[in-house]
């Protein structure tokens, strides 16, 4: 009885850990559409919208204080977000 208590105790801790492992994975791969999103598309827009005449006119202003509002909400509302998938993540493995 207790070799089957303490088996399931290590799956259990196995599980934790493979969905931290999981949780982690996808934080490192949230970072690569945040650095598309900023930099890249700050270039193309500047490049090709604004024009390379100006290269600091009032487009780029607009568009660093758009980017600037987005990644605002983005820091306030992903930490809530990642908590309710936390949560349904729980209800579903429980």
């Amino acid at each position: 009885m207790a070799s089957q208590r303490y088996e399931s105790q290590v799956l259990l801790e196995r599980n934790k850990r493979e969905v931290r492992s999981w949780i982690l994975f996808d934080f490192a791969n949230s970072v690569y559409p945040a650095v598309i999103s900023t930099v890249v598309f700050s270039i193309f827009f500047i490049n090709t919208v604004v024009g390379n005449e100006s290269g600091e006119g009032k487009a780029v202003v607009r568009l660093h204080c758009v980017l600037a509002c987005l990644l605002a909400c983005l820091f306030v509302s992903l930490p809530a977000c990642q908590r309710l998938m936390a949560c349904l993540l729980n209800c579903l493995l429980a």
